[in-house]
Order: C-alpha cells, then sequence, then structure tokens
C-alpha cells in the first residue's frame, strides 16, 4: 500500500480548493461537497482514513500525518505548482508538454510572420538627442511571437528592447540597418501590454518622432498600438516615436503529452479512473485522453477517456506510467492541466 505524506511544507500553495475539486473530481460529486462527507462516504474511492486524523486550517489543507491509499485503489496524486509536481510525479524528460507558472498546456510552433505597423512615417529628428529608450506601447490581441521590430530610418538607434509594463525586460537585439532580429523569438500574451522602445545602449542618440495628426489606437491583427512609451512606461498619445512596426508570428498550439514517473504498484489492476485538474474549462475542439501501462512503458492501454472507469487490456505489471494527451483543436486554443489523479483497481 503507497503511503502519500502531504504536510504543510508540501502543500504550500494547494489551496482548499484545490483539494475539494480533485477529491470531487474524481469521484463524480457535486463540488460543494464537504471533504468531511468525502472521507465518510467515500473511502473506498479514495483515500482511506485510518486512525490518523485530519484537519483545515487557513484555508489551506494541512494533513497531520499520513494517509494510506488502499491497493484496491492505487493511485498517482498531484498538483503542478512546479515543473516536477508537489509530488514530483511528471517525468520531465518525456513530457513534451510546457510548464507554465502552475500547470501545463501543448508545445507551440512558431506561423507565418505578419508585420503589424504603426502606420506613421516619424519623418522628425529635430532637437530630438537623449539617452531613454523610446519606443510605441502594444496591447496584445491575440498570444503570438515576436520576431523583430523595424525602427525609422531618422533614428540612429542601435538597440531595441521589449518590457513588460512592471519594468521585466524580456528581450533585446541589435539593430542591423532598421530591423533588430531577436535570436529567440518573444512570446506575447494576449490582454497584456508591452513596451517595444530603441536606444544607443545608453549612449546619446537621435530619435524619430511625429506630433502631427495622431489617432490613437493604431489597431492592427495582433498589436494595437496605444501610445508612445520610455523604458516601460507608456507616455500618452502625444507623439509616436522611433518604432514603426512589430514582426509577429501568431502560435500554433500542437498535440503535446504529460507523462509521469514509473510508479512501484502491486500487480493484477485490470481498471484505471483517470482526473486530469484543469486550470480551465476546455475550449470547443480540444480534448484529453490518457494512455495507461503498467509494465513500465512496454505496453499500453491508449486513448483511455477521463473521468470514467475504463478496462486495462495492456500487459499486467507492477510499475505504473501514465500519460495524459492535450489534444488540441485547431491549433489556437490548449487543454490546460494542473493536476492530475490515477486510480487503479
Amino acid at each position: 500500500m503507497t503511503v502519500i505524506n502531504l504536510t504543510s511544507d508540501d502543500v504550500s500553495g494547494f489551496k482548499k480548493s484545490d483539494f475539494d475539486m480533485i477529491k470531487t473530481q474524481i469521484n463524480g460529486l457535486d463540488t460543494s461537497i464537504s471533504i468531511d462527507a468525502l472521507f465518510a462516504e467515500h473511502d473506498n474511492y479514495m483515500i482511506e482514513k485510518t486512525n490518523k486524523i485530519y484537519k483545515l486550517s487557513n484555508e489551506r489543507a494541512i494533513i497531520s500525518g499520513a494517509y494510506e491509499i488502499p491497493t484496491s485503489n492505487q493511485q498517482l496524486i498531484d498538483l503542478f505548482s512546479d515543473v516536477d509536481g508537489i509530488n514530483n510525479t511528471i517525468n520531465t524528460t518525456n513530457t513534451d508538454a510546457v510548464f507554465d507558472t502552475s500547470y501545463y498546456l501543448d508545445k507551440t510552433i512558431p506561423d507565418t510572420n505578419n508585420y503589424d505597423e504603426l502606420g506613421k512615417s516619424l519623418l522628425n529628428n529635430t532637437d530630438s538627442s537623449d539617452t531613454t529608450k523610446y519606443g510605441m506601447t502594444g496591447h496584445i490581441n491575440i498570444n503570438c511571437y515576436c520576431n523583430s521590430i523595424t525602427k525609422s530610418g531618422n533614428s540612429t538607434a542601435t538597440k531595441a528592447y521589449i518590457y513588460e509594463i512592471d519594468g521585466s525586460l524580456l528581450g533585446s537585439a541589435d539593430f542591423s540597418g532598421n530591423i533588430a532580429t531577436f535570436t529567440t523569438p518573444i512570446y506575447l500574451k494576449a490582454g497584456s501590454e508591452y513596451t517595444f522602445v530603441a536606444d544607443k545602449a545608453g549612449g546619446i542618440y537621435t530619435y524619430a518622432y511625429d506630433t502631427t495628426g495622431l489617432a490613437y489606437p493604431y489597431n492592427n491583427t495582433y498589436v494595437n498600438f496605444i501610445g508612445y512609451a520610455a523604458t516601460n512606461n507608456n507616455g500618452g498619445t502625444g507623439e509616436a516615436i522611433n518604432i514603426l512596426s512589430i514582426n509577429i508570428s501568431p502560435i500554433n498550439y500542437i498535440n503535446s503529452i504529460l507523462e509521469s514517473v514509473s510508479t512501484i504498484i502491486s500487480s493484477g489492476k485490470t481498471k484505471t479512473f483517470i482526473t486530469p485538474l484543469l486550470h480551465e474549462e476546455l475550449a470547443a475542439g480540444d480534448s484529453i485522453t490518457a494512455d495507461i501501462s503498467l509494465d513500465g512503458g512496454t505496453t499500453y492501454t491508449t486513448n483511455i477517456p477521463i473521468n470514467e472507469w475504463t478496462d486495462i487490456t495492456s500487459t499486467d505489471g507492477t510499475s505504473l506510467i501514465a500519460k495524459l494527451n492535450l489534444n488540441t483543436g485547431d491549433g489556437t486554443t490548449t487543454p490546460k492541466v494542473k493536476g492530475w489523479s490515477v486510480l487503479l483497481e
């Protein structure tokens, strides 16, 4: 029988609501049911409450001692608060899904390039010597990558930068002529604002600008220019400075796999019930299926539906490996999974 030790240190970031959701999703119950009711009425489904005790404190699930999982329901359980998971169940070598803060999602490939333009020539450079990073503020409409930045030929800037509004520098690149190309494309998140700015690596340079006929916002498919910028600050709508266009690649999600480490189990298991804990509701067309191996990955039962008991048809054994298949519908959306549970009987 397997023992899961969940001490207060183990469950940092493990909120009571997440604890409730894992229990209720596994058992197909209404999410309003209490943990007490689950232990009282459904011990045989998940965790057997022996003579150990449990308590809830400060809205976090703090377990005193350990809970024993009956051999009739051998399982994996984890929350993905880091790339390995709280209980270290993720095989990061064989997993090709991407970890993002507290969940896994499909990996991406860049699509064809598109230029989102300011639409102004920025002809002026009179009395504009400075050392400040000047450019444009952009609001991102769709998750995408920035490949390069094009400046006005009237600017003598030599380096381009992308900042988050909080001041975090995402990347920089040197201009070759009027184009600065990033060695690694910079990920831009839908709904966020960034500044696209340029300078002469701290030296005095001449910036190009325009103050007439401005009509913000300058809306595009991926980036809406909403004002000029000084470093990471939106400077307002009184000018347009340095930056003419942003070269963008839309994101294409592709199907990815989340794989567990090998876990020792008892032999003779014939059914499985696999539950992913979702970060958000699945988008139309997206789906999740599972594969499971009991012989350490030699044979698998594949395309297992989630959240229902399913017969295991592959070779019996004592080494459990589980996979979640994160399937995108049309490549524009992805499943996002922040935890899992695997039951066997």
